[in-house]
């Protein structure tokens, strides 16, 4: 029984492998074992060579500055970080909130050996994501360092020590998240919020760590021993890698105690967060409470009840409402650096309207809201289609959510630009211009994407906002429209052709327009034609 429930939770994990999600049917003998390689491939030749690559980098001077110990403990901190991202998602919706809870507590099945089957998942897939980074670093000390029986089995042991750890903060943290989610009334905007801190903070670690790493790598000497005196246990961490006997015992009884602690703990509260349900508001109907709105009010409400409803559909289609203006705050801060750079150069200030233009297009690209919003509809497209409706009205809603959602960012940026880079006026009236009809051509070219390749048939939301083939036109023709703006431009400045700026986006913008009402034409008409009979 415990095997079986072992190889449920893995194939849960690993299901887009063997099923296609699109149709909900297995797939072939070749595509698995082709997918499988490709994963290992990825995991084994990118992932762990980039890491390998790094050890490779600081392993010889650590190793002269005599601190393998701070060594084993950076690489240590970095399969830690990368086991628990891995890991930690799975553990709060396969561990705590798994949607098949209630059926197998209600089977004639122990509840430790349900415990033991997801801990287990939970830990082989920490184990997974932390060998990648700590294996390369064993194996690169070995090399370099030449063969040491003692080094190796030291190795293997913090191998298995940062997976019992990875594990344990795994069930901290997705205890923390199940308990919170449990408490959320719209757990889309703090999934939203989540992501949006790591990407952050992912970011921000990647463009310190390169200067953080050089700094510790030239002082390793002096670093160490002030951790050694201050942090014993991250010395003795990193040095049992090394094979000493001591270190091992007690670094490796504290994982075992804190396995232990794990265990014992989630043992005795595993069926209360199994069996609890998150917080509802029940509204009682009544004349007082009751809006009467306008049949385009009503749909626009609609759309973007949808779009705020799903933590994949904000994330995937609508980066841009973050970063349109976190563009602008950095050109507030940074737009006079960016002039003078520019100025030094040469006379380059003269195309800074065409890269706003440019990083506009870009940015405007990030959001494609539209593309995937009559897929999203699914099975209940029947519902719209049997309303006494028009479909204009319905095209209409879903493009207007798009054009809101980056209209204003947009006009934001505009504002930005005009401030931090002292834009004539004539070069401000032809970005907002450009701007405006880039918007407005996304947009209807999004929602004709949409009803020309719609995918009514998932079985999970994240095909038609991730894995849609008209999601990735969108987002690539915004790409390639952006490409063409900026590099247009830096081809005629190249080349001497005498167009000012402003007469350049005036021009794009008129081409733009003509195509914006062609499509426009279109989706009213023929349109509205497709989604009456999809």
């Amino acid at each position: 029984m415990f095997g079986v429930l072992l190889k449920k939770q893995i194939f849960e994990v690993f299901r887009s492998w063997f099923v296609n999600t699109k149709t909900n049917k297995a797939r072939s003998s070749v595509s698995i074992v082709v997918t499988i390689v490709l994963f290992g491939v990825l995991m084994l030749g990118v992932i762990g060579g980039m890491f390998a690559f790094f050890a490779i980098s600081i392993c010889p001077a650590m190793i002269s500055a005599d601190v393998e110990w701070l060594y084993f403990d950076i690489f240590g901190l970095i399969a830690l970080v990368l086991g628990l991202f891995g890991s930690v998602f799975n553990t709060f919706a396969g561990l705590y909130l798994a949607k098949d809870n209630d059926l197998l507590l209600s089977m004639p099945i122990p509840v430790p050996m349900i415990i033991a089957s997801r801990i287990l998942n939970v830990y082989l897939l920490g184990l997974m994501y932390s060998s990648i980074v700590f294996v390369p670093s064993v194996v690169v000390y070995q090399i370099v360092n030449g063969f040491d029986a003692a080094a190796l089995i030291g190795g293997i042991i913090m191998t298995l020590e940062i997976s019992l750890i990875v594990l344990v903060l795994s069930c901290i943290l997705g205890w923390v998240v199940a308990r919170i989610s449990l408490k959320l009334k719209r757990r889309s905007y703090a999934t939203v919020i989540a992501a949006i801190a790591f990407i952050g903070l992912y970011y921000f670690v990647y463009f310190k760590a390169q200067d953080m790493i050089s700094d510790l790598v030239q002082n390793a000497a002096e670093y160490g021993e002030k951790i050694k005196g201050s942090a014993y246990f991250v010395y003795a961490w990193g040095k049992n890698a090394t094979g000493k006997p001591a270190e091992i015992a007690v670094c490796l009884t504290i994982c075992a105690v804190l396995a232990a602690i794990t265990w014992i703990i989630l043992s005795k509260s595993f069926i209360k967060i199994a069996t609890a349900t998150p917080n509802e508001t029940h509204v009682a109907v009544s004349k007082s409470n009751q809006k009467v709105r306008c049949l385009s009010s009503s749909l626009l409400s609609k759309e973007f009840a949808r779009f705020s409803s799903s933590a994949n559909y904000m994330l995937n289609c609508g980066l841009g409402i973050l970063f349109i203006p976190a563009a602008g705050v950095l050109l507030l801060l940074k737009g006079g650096y960016l002039i003078d750079a520019l100025s030094s150069i040469g006379d380059l200030t003269a195309i800074v309207s065409v890269g706003v233009a440019f990083v506009a297009c870009l940015l405007a690209s990030m959001n494609d809201m539209a593309a995937p919003s009559v897929s999203l509809e699914g099975g209940s497209l029947w519902i719209i289609q049997s309303l006494p409706i028009d479909p204009w009205h319905v095209i209409r809603a879903k493009l207007l959510v798009q054009i809101i959602l980056t209209a204003v960012p947009m006009a934001f940026l505009a504002v930005c630009a005009a401030i931090a880079l002292s834009l004539s006026v004539a070069e401000i009236i032809a970005v907002v211009i450009f701007m405006a009809v880039v918007v407005a051509l996304f947009s209807l070219f999004a929602m004709f994407i949409g009803l020309k390749m719609p995918n009514l048939h998932w079985t999970n939301e994240i095909v038609p906002i991730k894995q849609s083939g008209g999601v990735a036109i969108v987002m690539f023709g915004g790409w390639g429209y952006a490409v063409l703006v900026g590099g247009g431009y830096a081809l005629m400045y190249i080349l001497s052709v005498g167009i000012s700026p402003v007469l350049y986006l005036i021009c794009f913008s008129a081409v733009s327009a003509v195509a914006s009402f062609v499509l426009y034409r279109w989706l009213k008409t023929k349109g509205a034609d497709v989604l009456r009979h999809l």
